[in-house]
């Protein structure tokens, strides 16, 4: 889980879903970022070099 699926979504294409699937990506962005603090917090993951 290194890498989001779409890193590169064009903001135009978001912004032309139905408010729905935008709250949809959001909630899934919050749990993908969620899930990234839990792997450090226990270890799983390292912050990459310089980052903070």
């Amino acid at each position: 889980m290194d890498t989001w699926p779409f890193p590169e979504f064009p903001p135009e294409r978001f912004a032309q879903l139905p408010v729905e699937d935008k709250e949809l990506c959001l909630v899934m962005i919050r749990a993908y970022l969620a899930e990234i603090a839990l792997q450090e917090q226990i270890g799983m993951r390292t912050r990459p070099a310089g980052d903070s």
